[in-house]
């Protein structure tokens, strides 16, 4: 008995073994259903080894975040630092176990002309990026540099404040600069004792030091201070830093024209936020100028 009589109950099987054409469709299902088995459940490990909980991602997944990222590279390259961002942040939801896609979105904040419009992604990116890598110290120094960029001050402390370690230079002087600007003057002063002749790369730390003695000092080292920092406030590297400081060393000293000289400068060079202004509406009140004050709020 040949084979078609054998199989004349089994019409497919017939179909398989004598139709080229059927056994080609077949082939092409049974790949269809392997590539759809390995491309799309999330089935690869993309978070790094012992990381919990763990993160898997697609081969399709992986092909995307790729992809994204190469063109957040070129973006970044073309200085269209938003639409990389916009990259970065879609490479990351692709891939969220990828420190370097991580990386590659605070790195590009940090080019931004608007980094407090992407203060949320920041401070969620940041932290799952320290988590990923175990604090690493390159990563820690990464999301300081950002938070500070953002101006995300008290997040600063609160990220610095648990570790027990001597920290780096750049983050000592990170951490010094955050404490003051959250208004922790005697935790700033404190610290400043415990770093000693500890040297700080950053030049700016020393204005800090400077606005310190002359708002929270007395005598003649807090006249000299204030007249260190006002000489900065006009001319210098670090100017727009100066008269924010000038800005606060002035509610300090209930100087209203001070601060309000101080702000002018910086409203000219388009650095004024709204922190500043509120002081000077602050010590117009306290001097008797309410109705100035109301007029410049409105």
């Amino acid at each position: 008995m040949d084979w078609a009589n054998r199989l004349q109950y089994f019409p497919l099987a017939r179909l398989v073994l004598f139709s080229a054409w059927t056994r080609v469709a077949l082939a092409v299902v049974i790949l269809a259903a392997a590539a759809f088995a390995l491309c799309v459940p999330k089935i690869w490990r993309v978070s790094p080894p012992g990381f919990s909980p763990v993160i898997r991602a697609s081969v399709i997944d992986l092909i995307q975040a790729w992809n994204l990222s190469r063109r957040a590279e070129q973006q970044t390259a073309a200085n269209q630092i938003e639409n990389a961002l916009y990259s970065w942040g879609s490479a990351v939801a692709n891939k969220g176990g990828d420190p370097r896609l991580l990386r590659g979105y605070l790195r590009a904040v940090m080019k931004s002309e608007r980094p407090t419009t992407h203060v949320r992604p920041v401070i969620r990116y940041s932290d799952w990026l320290l988590r990923l890598s175990k604090n690493d110290q390159a990563d820690l120094e990464l999301v300081t540099q950002v938070y500070e960029k953002c101006g995300l001050y008290a997040q600063l402390v609160a990220l610095l404040r648990p570790i027990e370690s001597p920290l780096s230079p750049s983050l000592e002087s990170a951490y010094l600069k955050a404490l003051f600007n959250t208004g922790q003057q005697g935790a700033f002063r404190q610290r400043l004792d415990r770093s000693g002749n500890r040297p700080l790369i950053d030049p700016e730390v020393e204005l800090y030091k400077a606005a310190y003695v002359a708002g929270w000092g007395a005598g003649e080292s807090a006249d000299a201070a204030y007249q260190a920092l006002a000489a900065s406030a006009v001319s210098g590297p670090h100017q727009v830093l100066a008269n924010r400081l000038m800005i606060g060393v002035s509610g300090r000293r209930n100087d209203v024209n001070a601060c309000q000289l101080a702000l002018n400068r910086l409203r000219n060079a388009r650095a004024d936020i709204l922190t500043d202004h509120s002081t000077l509406w602050r010590l117009l009140v306290k001097a008797d100028r309410k109705a100035e004050a109301n007029q410049l709020v409105e």
